[in-house]
């Protein structure tokens, strides 16, 4: 087949193609490098910080993960520390303000 045509059967762009092309050309692996992505896991210093948070007013999960990465603890997604949050059953979102109602509602 083509480059042209490979692509469309498999359903990627011509430049994936193009890539893959070139680096089995070049004799390297078409693998995935290992240890790419950011880590899931939280380090004890890190769940220390969180736990502290708690007694403070309601903090977002955002917030926690820029107080990390600032302080070079870890550098976490704000889902993992939202998961650890829940897992401590504790409530990391903002309350919310009800809006008020105006007198034709």
């Amino acid at each position: 087949m083509s480059q042209t045509k490979v692509p469309h059967a498999l359903k990627i762009t011509l430049r994936t193609t193009q890539r893959w092309w070139a680096l089995s050309r070049g004799g390297k692996s078409l693998r995935n490098k290992p240890g790419c992505g950011r880590k899931n896991s939280l380090s004890k210093a890190a769940k220390i910080i969180i736990a502290k948070s708690l007694s403070k007013p309601h903090k977002s999960t955002r917030i926690l993960t820029k107080n990390l990465r600032r302080r070079s603890i870890v550098a976490v997604p704000h889902v993992t520390v939202l998961n650890y949050l829940k897992s401590l059953n504790a409530t990391p979102y903002k309350p919310q303000k009800q809006p008020k109602l105006i007198d034709s509602q």
